[in-house]
């Protein structure tokens, strides 16, 4: 699922944000629990996975707060990444590009099924 981890073009839907996110945490715990008892590990290893890992989620959230319609800036806002994890993306094209592919079809979270193609983006009646 870790497709592009150090892009920062495009949007990224909040379930693809969740699922990328956990998956960094689990590799970097899994990383440091192997070579835990290594000199090297600590020395070398471990910095260098928790950087790179810390590089790909600032580009998570980058593109995630794209997928919102926001500046990026606001990540230098504490608690802006709660924020990142329940407020849902915009439902059409919006200046940081089109919608990401998991938002096609999306649940609105009360049951509901929502087909964003269906939705109109333009304003003028029409699909």
């Amino acid at each position: 699922m870790l497709t592009h981890p150090y892009s920062f073009k495009g949007r990224l839907s909040r379930s693809q944000y969740v699922v990328n996110t956990i998956i960094l945490c689990l590799i970097c715990l899994l990383v440091n629990a192997m070579f835990e008892e290594y000199a090297i590990g600590s020395t070398i290893i471990n910095p260098v996975t928790w950087a790179l890992a810390s590089l790909s989620l600032i580009s998570l959230s980058v593109r995630r707060s794209k997928d919102l319609g926001l500046s990026p800036l606001w990540l230098l806002m504490p608690i802006y990444p709660l924020l990142l994890l329940v407020s849902p993306g915009e439902e059409c094209e919006n200046r940081f590009g089109p919608v990401p592919s998991s938002l096609t079809v999306a649940s609105n979270g009360i049951g509901d099924v929502v087909d964003y193609d269906t939705i109109d983006c333009d304003g003028d009646g029409a699909d």
